[in-house]
């Protein structure tokens, strides 16, 4: 027993740290150090009520867990990992481009970063200008393994694989979470978080009458994509591995603190913290408790400090990211017809069949018509191209995933559960067919040594590109100009 509360207790301690720790580091390298302490002690403080709330909780479950399961999910997401390309020891797709320059800039440059663009070549500066810019994302999620690499001051190679264990970590300590919320070690956890995917595979057999063997699926539908979470970790994980971690924390804590902590999100993708506010505001509303009861300052302060720390600092951007942003119906004004057809096609392939499978048990399951909802609306309106529908949707769709556990895991009463159960499993594997499609893309382009670390841009400092396309969206997405004009910059910012 005492060893399994410690083991608890230990892992439970890393979950909050995972979501916290870079949220301190961004303050004391992004902030100034009177709002950076402040915010850290109100911050920490938050942190202990969580972990004390969460570590209540625990039920002694995992004093006779098997050290054999742990050691099989570990090898197995080790694997998955290792397969997304993430650290550059496999096959990187087309978003690396990207973060790869990020972690090495946030890893080599001091904080905040800064660019002088005037000693970048003459095709950059004449689509960037040539003064000095601030780097601005959602980078916050990098922090842990860029302040490790400076303080041990590691090479490439020690660099990147900071940056695979970190993200080991994080997928652990979320099945790690899913186990504990499930009160069972059960395998379902780490093979439904890689395999759990809609009917893709179906829908583009349906219209392209073939099967892919490589090819990425999920753009089946010309106007919408729900990712798997296979998916989302190859392509954006940054995002994707903090969000589920605070999911799934969520469904362990009180409504007192769910607001809190699922504002703690805005660090790292404020797509899924839209996604989130509809979770904070029904457990208020619709809490065991009183409306009053919720209203508390952990409800209340932490999301205040998370809005003024990173809302002002994403909006100090130059405010030119380009994209489509409106109803799908407005966007396609002349395709109506074809935008609806496709969005029944979607809803239906992608989660109206898991909805219809599992049928009335899932109003009994936490924060089932919010989940419904938000999937049922989120193609439907589209903000800055599919960032608010493809970000949005991970907390709603990891819920569903959860979901499907929770049914696989209660017991069978009757026949007609039975049935559910069985067709539940056949479309699940059916589902998994696309993650299998990233998985096998990266082990075949890893084995043929195609592209394995995508190097189009080494650094945001010394670009060396002339690709038109790649330079504009770096300017448009990840430079502020004029930063010292920005309200971040001159009330809140380390000078």
């Amino acid at each position: 027993m005492k060893t399994g509360n410690v083991f608890d207790k230990m892992l439970i301690l890393c979950s909050v740290l995972y979501i916290t720790v870079p949220i301190v580091l961004f303050l004391f390298g992004w902030l100034n150090l009177f709002l950076a302490i402040i915010i850290t002690l109100i911050l920490g403080y938050f942190c202990i009520t969580l972990y004390m709330e969460l570590i209540h909780n625990n039920t002694g479950f995992f004093s006779n867990s098997r050290k054999e399961f742990w050691y099989v999910v570990l090898l197995l997401l080790g694997i998955w990992v290792y397969m997304s390309g993430i650290g550059g020891f496999a096959y990187q797709n087309g978003d690396f481009w990207a973060r790869n320059p990020m972690y090495r800039d946030l890893c080599n440059s001091s904080w905040p970063v800064i660019y002088d663009l005037s000693t970048e070549s003459d095709i950059i500066q004449k689509i960037a200008g040539n003064e000095k810019v601030m780097f601005s994302y959602y980078f916050s999620w990098w922090l842990v393994p860029a302040i490790v690499t400076k303080v041990f001051h590691l090479g490439n190679l020690g660099r990147n694989v900071c940056l695979y264990l970190y993200a080991l970590s994080g997928v652990f300590l979320v099945v790690y979470n899913m186990t504990r919320f499930f009160h069972k070690t059960t395998y379902l956890a780490p093979l439904l978080l890689i395999a759990f995917s809609g009917l893709d595979v179906v829908a583009y057999w349906l219209i392209n009458n073939t099967i892919p063997v490589t090819e990425h699926i999920e753009w089946w539908s010309k106007y919408f994509q729900y990712s798997s979470n296979t998916t989302l970790l190859y392509w954006v994980f940054n995002q994707s591995v903090p969000i589920w971690l605070i999911v799934i924390l969520i469904l362990q804590i009180k409504e007192n603190k769910i607001s809190g902590l699922a504002s703690l999100s805005f660090a790292y993708s404020p797509w899924a913290t839209i996604g989130l506010i509809p979770f904070a505001f029904s457990s208020i509303l619709l809490g065991k408790k009183k409306i009053m009861d919720s209203v508390t300052w952990q409800n209340i302060i932490i999301p205040l400090i998370m809005l003024i720390a990173y809302g002002f600092f994403y909006i100090a951007g130059n405010g030119t990211v380009s994209g489509s942003t409106g109803s799908i119906f407005t966007l396609f004004p002349n395709e109506k017809r074809a935008v609806l057809m496709n969005y029944l096609l979607f809803i239906f392939f992608e989660i109206g069949v898991f909805f219809l499978t599992m049928g009335k048990e899932l109003k009994g399951y936490p924060y089932y018509y919010v989940v419904l909802l938000e999937l049922l609306l989120f193609p439907l309106y589209r903000v800055i191209q599919y960032s608010s529908l493809i970000r949005g949707s991970i907390p709603a769709l990891f819920l569903l995933m959860i979901y499907c556990i929770l049914f696989l895991l209660n017991s069978d009463e009757n026949h007609e559960r039975r049935v559910r159960k069985r067709f539940l499993i056949m479309l699940l594997c059916i589902g998994a067919f696309t993650p299998s499609l990233e998985i096998r893309r990266s082990i075949v382009n890893t084995t043929k040594n195609i592209n394995v670390v995508n190097e189009s841009v080494y650094s945001f400092s010394d670009i060396k590109t002339d690709n038109e396309g790649i330079i504009t969206e770096i300017k448009n997405l990840y430079f502020i100009y004029n930063y010292e004009d920005s309200l971040y910059y001159k009330f809140l910012a380390k000078k």
